[in-house]
């Protein structure tokens, strides 16, 4: 088992910062994923551990030993990239030992692993193919077949299902967390999209802008956000911000008025309370909203997405501002209907005018190993 520690990473190419000071410590075994927005610094932070990018500043340890300088070859790292990278002239069976043939392993030997790893990823029909003969699904299980023949200490995946359709997407998630399973190996997978990360990850690496926000299992993140780019990231659809017509306090208690004259009323920690009370935004999930009479949301109906098991609508609340509600089943909502929500009280967030989590700190979750302290969004 294997333990990666990064302390103070950073990546530069000349005067553009791509990492800035990037700390993560990931445990024996764990699969963690990075996810963040198309340039965020996920993919360059993976070629770091891989050794394929010099570290501009900082250090990186596995296993408590320093490769901040290290050849790749020495860190016992196989990396799964995007876009398979097979060799068109060979076999499965070549393309899967080839890395094994680099390293001189024996003939015998090497056959007998592509037979161990084709058995284990289902490819043994497909041994005396070439690429072009397979499917992306079966490429990418090639790929990833390489990367298991040569035994390394960590398996590094850069978007490896992105080139996939939907329906094969899911098939490969089930795999390689079956794949996980079995093998206890400790991996590290980039992605963009947040249904891979939350049902992937044992922990989760927001990243933004060569930062990273927040740590911590997907549904820590997912229930107890740190700001509002984690929030706001992770949902789908997206997380409502309604700025509030008005807000007072008392003591730990803001009191906010909704358009509409609708009124929630928060718990805060003592130390979180913002003064003055200005540019506050209440964080609403689609899907804690429920249609009922006299709630203290109310929206007219603009556009409705029928899903069949779930039903999305898209309104616009009496100052304006943009609503979405995930409703369960299938709703009978027309553009044009007025509708009135109830809010899921204990779920609501609270963000002030610098974007922080107010409510971070009361959530039972609360701030777990690895979790970062609270940053501030512009």
């Amino acid at each position: 088992m294997t333990t990666v520690e990064i302390r103070e990473l950073r990546k530069s190419y000349g005067s553009l910062e791509i990492i800035r000071s990037a700390d993560l410590a990931i445990s024996s075994g764990e699969f963690v994923v990075l996810v963040g927005p198309s340039g965020c610094g996920k993919s360059t932070l993976l070629r770091c551990i891989a050794g394929l990018e010099p570290i501009s500043g900082g250090t990186l340890a596995i296993d408590g030993e320093d490769m901040t300088a290290a050849d790749p070859v020495k860190r016992g790292v196989a990396m799964v990239f995007q876009s398979y990278a097979l060799y068109p002239h060979m076999t499965v069976a070549e393309n899967i030992g080839f890395g094994l043939k680099i390293a001189g392993t024996p003939k015998p030997d090497i056959r007998a692993r592509v037979i161990e790893v084709a058995k284990l990823l289902k490819l043994e029909a497909l041994l005396d193919r070439k690429p072009k003969a397979l499917s992306g699904g079966q490429r990418q299980r090639v790929a990833i077949g390489r990367a298991l023949a040569r035994n390394p200490r960590i398996f590094l995946f850069d978007e490896p299902l992105s080139n996939l359709d939907a329906s094969l997407r899911g098939e490969m998630r089930v795999e390689l967390a079956k794949l996980h399973a079995k093998l206890g190996n400790t991996m590290i997978y980039v992605t963009h999209d947040q249904v891979e990360a939350m049902t992937l990850a044992d922990r989760m690496v927001v990243m933004r802008q060569g930062i990273i926000e927040q740590v911590g299992a997907p549904l820590e993140l997912f229930n107890n956000p740190i700001n509002r780019f984690v929030a706001g990231f992770l949902g789908q659809p997206p997380m409502n911000f309604i700025r509030f017509a008005s807000a007072a306090n008392e003591g730990r208690r803001v009191t906010g008025t909704l358009p509409g004259a609708g009124r929630v009323a928060l718990d805060l920690p003592p130390s979180a309370v913002p003064s003055p009370l200005e540019g506050l935004e209440l964080g609403v999930r689609p899907e804690d909203m429920t249609v009922s009479d006299g709630g203290e949301l109310s929206a007219t109906v603009e556009v409705v997405e029928q899903l069949g098991g779930e039903t999305i609508v898209y309104g616009r609340l009496a100052d304006g501002q943009a609503l979405t509600a995930k409703l369960a089943g299938q709703a009978g909502v027309r553009a044009g209907d007025r509708l009135s929500f109830t809010l899921a009280q204990e779920r609501l967030q609270l963000f002030d005018a610098m974007g922080r989590n107010l409510r971070y700190r009361m959530r039972e979750a609360g701030a777990q190993p690895g979790s970062l302290v609270e940053r501030s969004v512009p």
